[in-house]
């Protein structure tokens, strides 16, 4: 039987507020900073992978690319930390872009690009998993800017036929740009490096509150340092 979406979602949130429950009882027992791959107070970090879409977004644009950087705080060098992004991401047209809810309409968006360019800040909480490792969950709020454009859509024909070389009506531009409320959540594993460095796995679930929701699962890695 096929997971829904929300099951997703409802799963990683599930996970997240038990990592967190975790967390704080790690801190109020005592153990003073916590003791995991590196406890740097303040941490950047930058990261790259692919992204899937999801949802009516996936009617419509392909899984495509995601790189993002940011830093994140975590006060004592605790386990309970203050985390910030930015990302940029892109993904191909696949030819049947309908409006889904978005201007302009019933468009079709025969070849392009949509891309998310999106700032978020959160809680983030991590957690001991083994000598060489640990686990963290995140969620985030922020904002996003969807733009879809496109290179070809069709729009109806023209007097006497279709034009051999455009087909039924051709254009550039952009169909949609807009700035949304945003929101994520997630979950990932960090292994340690030299120099007080590490690198991490890490899964997403990301929504931009479009009049159609945009929906994409961003799987990336990345270097913390």
């Amino acid at each position: 039987m096929p997971i829904s979406r929300s099951r997703i979602a409802l799963a990683l949130l599930a996970l997240a507020g038990g990592l967190f429950g975790s967390a704080a009882l790690v801190q109020a027992q005592g153990y003073g900073s916590y003791g995991g791959v590196h406890s740097d107070v303040a941490q950047w970090h930058v990261a790259t992978g692919f992204s899937n879409t999801s949802g009516t977004t996936s009617d419509y644009l392909d899984g495509g690319w995601l790189v993002e950087g940011g830093f994140s705080y975590f006060p004592d060098a605790g386990a309970l930390g203050v985390r910030a992004d930015v990302s940029y991401s892109a993904y191909a047209a696949n030819g049947n872009y309908a409006g889904n809810g978005l201007e302009p309409g019933t468009a079709g968006f025969g070849r392009g690009v949509g891309t998310v360019s999106s700032g978020a800040i959160g809680g983030v909480m991590r957690i001991p998993w083994t000598a060489r490792a640990h686990l963290y969950a995140l969620g985030q709020v922020g904002f996003a800017y969807v733009r879809l454009h496109s290179d070809r859509y069709f729009d109806g024909g023209y007097a006497g036929g279709c034009d051999p070389h455009y087909g039924c009506g051709y254009d550039y531009g952009d169909l949609y740009g807009a700035t949304r409320l945003s929101w994520n959540a997630g979950v990932g594993m960090e292994f340690p490096l030299y120099w007080a460095q590490s690198w991490f796995i890490e899964a997403q679930y990301r929504r931009v509150e479009t009049p159609t929701p945009i929906e994409y699962w961003p799987l990336t890695v990345g270097l913390r340092f």
